[in-house]
């Protein structure tokens, strides 16, 4: 199954404010581990000469997603990029971006910085941990106009993950990569790590194009090359879709002289716990109630509570952490509860955002009987090989690299799942809310008895 992961074409142009930076660092306390690293001047031996670049501290380096090959070869960008789905708890990544300084800009020391950059990749990384689970390629050139080292070409892999931060429909995403082959080894040394932020930004430029952005440092941590200088120092790079007049052409977006193209995609990390049933919140000083959750879709339930404020709400369940928006007609807040591993108490803080101000401590635990998911016994279904649903599917119900008894487990967590496709040459399992049967190849339907 294929699902686009936007309507809206990702291949848009970036923020590339391209600087090639190649020297030497003068100190390597100048490297910030997080986010701006080269802070001040950098000194590098270049053709024989000495040259200071100064880079902008609050410079952007945004990730960006995988352009078609020929984005590179007159600019035609793809507008439809489909990717597979991507299961609970990971984060899918693509990203391109270009910049082609032509002009003296703001930090040029020497015509050595002019030339087209370039960089892609894409991969699928576990939110929990930042392990790599897919994909992680990166291909990387600097096609420089004049100086020692033209069309440096490098290919890195990603590392891990360093973290993702979602927040107002921005998405930044940092990954720790490391260089697997390079034409000049001798400042660009297989091995060599760097951290590449993606920026993935729809919030639009004045010339209409993205915010996306994508921010290179390398090396990070500090590394020195058999040269002498600071390895794969050619390869500090800000890119995103602003106009300047030093590019070629002098305007931002995927038909410019820079751009940047960033699609990331974070997907909830599984639920671990079913909540469905009666649950009492205990908040000293404020309130002792029971809560009621029924399931809507994926990770949220309604929610209604019987006792204090009679309050309504929504509740959404990531992981292990429970989060419950409510309201009356005079209040207004949040609860977020951290569900323990039995899945029969949580304990976390209520916020007041209408009416009393505040954060109070709060408890949570189940009056019903818990229900933690487990291997289910597909004995209680009927089988059918070669058959399938007669019926669309709900991505939400949708399970990847999953055991028969487990997707049975999830079928059994749910009063509306009447039967279930599994796919055992894929480990692939879809829930569905009617029995209706039809002849599919490589299929097993499973029907409640």
């Amino acid at each position: 199954m294929k699902v686009q992961l936007g309507s809206r074409s990702k291949f848009r142009s970036l923020l590339v404010s391209t600087i090639l930076l190649t020297g030497i660092i003068a100190a390597a306390a100048s490297f910030d581990r997080r986010v701006s690293i080269y802070s001040g001047p950098i000194a590098d031996r270049l053709d024989g000469s000495l040259s200071n670049v100064f880079v902008p501290k609050n410079f952007s380096f945004p990730v960006l997603p995988i352009l078609a090959k020929s984005i590179f070869d007159g600019y035609e960008v793809e507008e439809n990029v489909h990717f597979e789905t991507t299961a609970p708890g990971e984060i899918t990544f693509t990203f391109n971006g270009y910049g082609n300084p032509q002009r003296p800009f703001p930090g040029y020391v020497g015509p050595w910085q002019l030339g087209p950059v370039r960089i892609s990749g894409s991969g699928v990384v576990r939110a929990s941990d930042g392990r790599l689970l897919r994909g992680g390629g990166i291909s990387h050139s600097d096609n420089l106009r004049s100086g020692r080292y033209r069309n440096h070409r490098t290919n890195w892999r990603v590392v891990r993950g360093l973290g993702v931060d979602s927040k107002d429909g921005v998405t930044e995403l940092r990954l720790l990569i490391q260089v697997t082959s390079s034409n000049y080894p001798r400042i660009c040394p297989v091995g060599t790590q760097g951290v590449l932020t993606l920026t993935d930004d729809n919030r639009r430029l004045s010339n209409r194009e993205t915010r996306d952005g994508i921010r290179m440092e390398a090396p990070n941590p500090a590394a020195t090359a058999p040269d002498g200088g600071a390895a794969c120092r050619t390869h500090v790079h800000g890119m995103n879709n602003q106009n300047y007049s030093w590019t070629d052409p002098r305007f931002g977006g995927p038909r410019g002289g820079i751009f940047a193209v960033v699609n990331i995609r974070v997907e909830p990390p599984p639920v671990t716990c079913n909540i469905v049933g009666r649950w009492r919140q205990t908040t000293p000083g404020v309130s002792t109630s029971i809560w009621t959750f029924t399931h809507l879709s994926g990770n949220r339930y309604r929610a209604v509570e019987t006792g204090s404020g009679n309050a309504t709400g929504t509740a959404v369940l990531t992981g292990n952490q429970l989060r419950l928006d409510a309201s009356t007609r005079t209040l207004a807040g949040y609860y977020i509860w951290t569900i323990g591993p039995n899945c029969n108490v949580g304990n976390g803080r209520l916020v007041f955002t209408r009416g009393p101000r505040g954060t109070h401590t709060s408890s949570i635990t189940s009056v019903d009987p818990p229900r933690i998911p487990g291997p289910g016994n597909p004995s209680r279904y009927t089988k059918y090989a070669n058959t399938g649903i007669d019926a669309s599917f709900d991505v939400n119900y949708v399970f990847r690299n999953i055991t028969l008894s487990n997707c049975t487990a999830e079928c059994d967590k749910y009063s509306w799942c009447r039967a279930f496709e599994y796919l055992p040459n894929r480990s692939h399992c879809y829930l569905y809310r009617t029995t209706t049967r039809k002849a599919k190849n490589g299929v097993e339907a499973y029907i409640k008895r």
